[in-house]
């Protein structure tokens, strides 16, 4: 396989992780809106310390604006979107995982007689928001080198 070619593909799987970025951001901000309508407070709580909504809506804004110019030949700034992009994805699944479980504990029957135990996924959630703080962060001073 050439250079040229796996140049290109990556350039291509870069431009799907921008794409996808986007959809999945907005599904994040609904998962959110949802997790904390099932008003589980230790839950919600935690939601909005980490403000992960407002993360995801600088880091989609972020990548949608960088210029597949900029990406072209530069390597290192298309791995950066990509890590992003899979943290991003990270945090989906656990969100979703999050919502399933409050909607499967508000519809037991026996709801009321125990307490929702998410810890372990806001546990998850925070480790996955801290690597997109860090990976977000390597993005931003990879991105200045690749616009000259």
């Amino acid at each position: 396989m050439s250079a040229e070619i796996i140049l290109a593909s990556g350039l291509l799987a870069t431009t799907f992780a921008k794409e996808v970025v986007v959809v999945t951001t907005t599904s994040i901000y609904s998962l959110i809106i949802g997790i904390i309508s099932h008003e589980y407070k230790n839950i919600s709580d935690t939601l909005e310390e980490m403000d992960i909504y407002s993360q995801i809506k600088i880091i989609n804004s972020f990548i949608t604006n960088i210029d597949e110019k900029n990406m072209k030949g530069h390597d290192a700034l298309q791995l950066a979107v990509n890590d992003v992009y899979n943290c991003v994805l990270n945090i989906h699944k656990e969100l979703e995982y999050i919502n399933e479980k409050c909607e499967s504990h508000k519809k037991s029957w026996f709801y009321y007689l125990y307490k929702l135990d998410c810890s372990k996924e806001l546990k998850n959630l925070d480790k996955h928001y801290k690597v997109l703080s860090k990976r977000f962060d390597l993005l931003m001073k990879i991105f200045p080198t690749s616009r000259y």
